[in-house]
Parts: structure tokens; sequence; C-alpha cells
């Protein structure tokens, strides 16, 4: 009963909408519930607590509201680390399937490559580490990372790992011929985009191998991040021989699958699941308990907490805020460096015209929809980069720089009109594309209900599976589309970046040679609080031209089962397994 009054909640809720900034048409605010704060000042820093419930149970499928906390190190309700350990060692959890396991070819959870490589520097239960380096020492200037190797370091095998794999992998990433999806992120090394763009060659990259312990790399520009950098997923190295011996399927394989990480592929039955084991030459195994890890591959959310309920999975990651309101105790609602923003068609012939695109963006009330569908789980933005992401100068959130616009269905009418599309008069039907999610169906229905009732703009949803909506996205085939970029570092650019002008990702197709000019400059910008400032210009710039209209910053949701202890949190939102264990009942 208490699923089915949720469930009728949201409905309601959703469909009032709509109306929420019609009575606004004068300029004035929307009146909308607050939501709490993003991080929960009376838990541990490090330690994501438990969303909470408040009031009866009947007030509880209207008012609450999740609680979010900082990533960090997964506890419990009834389990601390330190209770006694269950007899088998085993954890089942459910996560997306990617179809490559390779750390630059993982087009969807990172994690899934991370439990089987690691890079110089890695994170554990929240807190970042030394990985597969032993110490990394900085120049002065900023510019040189000398890093030192463990001698205690092998690939899964039981080969060495050296400096030169992880050198080898980087200039694989780089190369034209064979380069990962993300090479910008490997653009702060010196040379990287130039080599990436065929513009030099490999040797003029800012890596030297003096011996296989030693690894010296050079940037282009002080980054004051880039030890958290090196804990991505592309700064993880492949093996040389088994990638050219193998080819592009090594790595779906358990037999080819080499890596370094943790664990190891034991199996994997695509569609199905893939299996970890316990890596016995990692260099940490003594501290590693969990034997083996199984990841199971439900996309169907209601299935996948059903199976949570049954007992047959221990995570649950695909879960809504709903979901979470049903089990308050076991719910884990984890603030990450995550944004949504619709991509906008600019060389449309009508959404090329920055009026009609402000007027989207000014037309829905992004608090209210956080409210309705995410419970306060999500905070609205007004910009692409993270609310949570922190200015290296001031210390401050980004938010707190300010906003570069404001909903007002007034304004947002009158530039309707302006372009030449009165009351939505004239106005075509719109493609609005978004994957398979009954969260991001409800938002979907919720901006275009809004954009109905205030601009008079009709909209057709298109939802897709997430691999073929990516694919049509690319390919142009709508005209306005959800995008979510998660980082794993605390740096604007991981997100700025995307619309330089011949970016492969840049799905609004936006170009502006100002933008992309001052970009280079950031990029290669020493000074650090001069180079912040051209980065708030450029989310100034990005946001006045409104290639991209904000969302709101998703939180990563888990249900995790009480015997659970110890599962860690990354930034990005990834999980990982080094210290967790099953307790013992």
């Amino acid at each position: 009963m208490k699923r089915k009054n949720l469930l009728k909640t949201t409905v309601y809720l959703l469909l009032a909408l709509c109306l929420l900034l019609t009575a606004c048409s004068s300029g004035t605010e929307t009146p909308s519930t607050t939501a709490p704060d993003s991080t929960d000042s009376s838990a541990p820093a490090a330690t994501a607590a438990p969303a909470e419930q408040e009031g009866t149970e009947e007030e509880a499928t209207t008012t609450s509201q999740l609680v979010v906390s900082p990533a960090g190190v997964v506890q419990t309700s009834t389990t601390m680390t330190g209770a006694p350990q269950a007899e088998e060692q085993r954890l089942v959890y459910n996560n997306i399937e990617s179809s490559s396991y390779d750390p630059i070819r993982n087009e969807n959870m990172d994690e899934l490559s991370s439990h089987m490589f690691e890079g110089l520097t890695c994170w554990t239960q929240g807190e970042l580490t030394m990985g597969q380096a032993e110490s990394i020492d900085v120049s002065e200037d900023g510019l040189t990372y000398t890093v030192t190797m463990r001698d205690d370091i092998y690939w899964s095998d039981g080969e060495p790992v050296t400096a030169y794999d992880f050198e080898w992998s980087w200039l694989r990433h780089l190369d034209p011929a064979t380069a990962g999806k993300y090479t910008r992120m490997l653009y702060p090394i010196k040379n990287a985009q130039a080599y990436n763009a065929g513009e030099c060659t490999a040797d003029e990259v800012g890596l030297e191998c003096p011996d296989e312990r030693t690894l010296i790399i050079t940037l282009e520009a002080p980054q004051l991040v880039f030890t958290e950098i090196l804990a991505m997923r592309e700064y993880m190295p492949v093996r040389q021989d088994i990638v050219e011996t193998y080819g592009e399927t090594w790595s779906l394989d358990p037999e080819t699958c080499i890596g370094n990480g943790p664990f190891k592929m034991k199996e994997l039955i695509p569609g199905e699941k893939i299996v970890y084991e316990k890596n016995p030459y990692y260099y940490d195994a003594d501290q590693v308990i969990l034997e083996e890890i199984e990841c199971r591959f439900i996309t169907d959310p209601s299935v996948e907490l059903m199976s949570y309920e049954a007992g047959e999975i221990k995570i649950a990651t695909q879960v809504s805020a709903e979901s979470c309101l049903l089990h308050p105790d076991q719910s884990y609602i984890i603030q990450r460096l995550s944004s949504m923003w619709l991509v906008v068609d600019c060389e449309d012939d009508v959404l090329s015209d920055v009026r009609v695109r402000k007027a989207l963006a000014m037309s829905f009330d992004r608090q209210a929809i956080c409210d309705a569908v995410f419970k306060g789980a999500e905070q609205p933005s007004y910009t692409i980069i993270p609310n949570g992401m922190k200015d290296p100068i001031t210390g401050e959130p980004w938010s707190a720089y300010g906003q570069y616009f404001e909903e007002n269905v007034a304004e947002a009418q009158a530039l309707l009109a302006e372009a030449g599309y009165p009351n939505g008069e004239g106005f075509p039907t719109l493609i609005f594309g978004t994957s398979t999610s009954t969260e991001n169906e409800q938002v979907a229905q919720a901006i275009t209900a809004m954009w109905k009732a205030n601009l008079g703009i009709n909209c057709e949803i298109k939802v897709e599976d997430s691999a073929s909506f990516i694919a049509h996205r690319q390919e142009g085939a709508f005209d306005i589309a959800r995008w979510t970029n998660t980082g794993g570092y605390n740096d604007p650019t991981n997100y700025l970046a995307y619309y330089e002008s011949d970016q492969p990702n840049n799905d609004s197709h936006y170009s502006n040679p100002e933008y992309d000019a001052l970009l280079h400059q950031a990029n290669a910008e020493a000074d650090i609080p001069t180079r912040m400032e051209m980065l708030h210009q450029l989310d100034e710039m990005l946001i006045t031209d409104m290639a991209v209209i904000p969302l709101y910053n998703p939180a990563q949701k888990y249900l995790i089962d009480p015997s659970v202890v110890g599962a860690g949190v990354s930034p990005a939102g990834s999980l990982d397994f080094k210290r967790a264990y099953i307790a013992a009942e």
C-alpha cells in the first residue's frame, strides 16, 4: 500500500508541475519546497548516512525528503567496520553492463573496469591514496611529476607492472589510430593534444621512462588536481602484448583480460553478469577480504528492486528516490561531482536562435522537479558545473559565484515572441530524447508539460535504452536531449571542455571561436587565480549563449544490505570493494 501511495503522489505532483510557473508570468519567484542541505552535518564527514524518514507513515508518503551525504566509506546502520566477518566472502550486486572493460573503451560504469585495473593513484573508501605509485614528487613550478613505482606490483598473471606499461597505455590512448573516446582527459600532459591531433610525434609527448620504475610526466600547465586525475580510468594501464595479440576483444575473455587491480575477471556472460575473483598478485591482497564479486546486469529498476528485496543481490544501484523511501534504513544518497543538462541542437533552424534557447531554459521550475521526482536527493543547477565542486582559491562551492540566468516565465514568453513565435504559434514540434529510466521519463514529462503550459510548445518524447540513446544523440537524431557528466576530479574543465567546437562529444553542435580560444588559454595558464577567472568566464559564456540548458546535480542512490560493510564511494560515485566485506549474521 505504501508503494502505491508514493507512486500516486508522484503522478499527482507531475500533473501539477506544468501549472507551477504559470502563476509566475509576472516574473515573481515560484513558491516551492526548499530542499535540504547537500550534506548531513550530524554525520561524520567521511561517512555516508542512510536516508532518514520523519513523521508518521502517512506523512512520509508526501513529505519525506532524502538526506544527501558526501562520498566516502559506506557503513550501515547495524554493522560497522570491525564486525565479525561471514565465512563466505562473496558479494552479489547489480550495475550497468559495458560493451568493453578496456579502461579506454568502457562507456558505462567506470567501476567495472576499476575492479580490475588501477592507476598511479586510486580512490580507497572515498580517500585519494597511492595506487601503483610508491611516491610522486612535483617540481616547484608544478610542471614536472616524477613518479617512483612500487616494487611489488604485478599483473594478474604474475608478470611485473612497469613504468613502460603506463607510458605505452597513455600513448595508445592518444594515438589517432587507437584513441579512446575521452582522450581529452590526457590533455594536461605536454603535447598530448597535439599528438592526438597528428601534429607531433609520440616522442614529443611529455612522458619519459629513465628505467622501469620511474615515470616522468611533464604538463602543459600546473594542475592543482593532477594526482586526482591520475586515478581516472583513462590513466589506468593495460598490457601491450595482450592488446596486440588479442585485439579489441581482449577485455571480454577471462583468459585474456589481464589487469593490475584488486580483482580479476573470472567469468563473463554478456547480458547476464560479470564475476570477479580476488587477484592474488595485487600488492595489497592481504587487505582485500572479498573472495568473489558477482555483478549482475539487471536493466529494469523494478526487477532490480525485487531482487534486492528478495535478498538475491546485496546492493542495488539503479534505484529511484521512491525506492529509497521504501527502505530508509538501507538507503544511501551520495553527493558526487555530477551534473545533468540538456544539449540543444544549435545548428537547427529554430534552435539556432539564442532567444529560443533562453526561453526554453527560463520557463520551467527546477526546484519543483527535484522536490517531486527526487524528494530532495537532487539539487537544481544553473550551470553545468556541479554545485559541489570547490573553487581552489576561495574554497567555496562553484555555485557561490552566482548564476547567469533565472527562471522567469514572463521574460521567456517575451523572448519567444521576439523570435517570431508568440504563444508558440508556428513553433515546430521538438523531439526530446532521453534514456530508459522512470525518473528520466518523469523529468522529461515535467519539463515538456511546462513548456506546453508556459510557452505553447509541443514536444515528442523519445525514450530509448542507454546505448541506443547515446548513439542517436551523437548522430543528431534529437532536437533536445538529456546529458549527464560525472567527473572524477575537482576541476571545471572536465565539463567545460565538452563544448570546444571540434570536440566529438559536443552534441549541442555549439561553435564559438572566442570560447575555444579562451579554453586553450585557460589550459595553458600557469597562474591559478588567473586560470580560475578564465574558467568562470567560460562558464558565463556557455550559459549566456545557452548552448546547453542546465537542470540539476544528480546524486548516486544505493540500497545496501546491512551485511555489507566498508564499501567505498569515489567522488564520481563509483563503488570500490578493496576494504569491503560481508558481516556475519
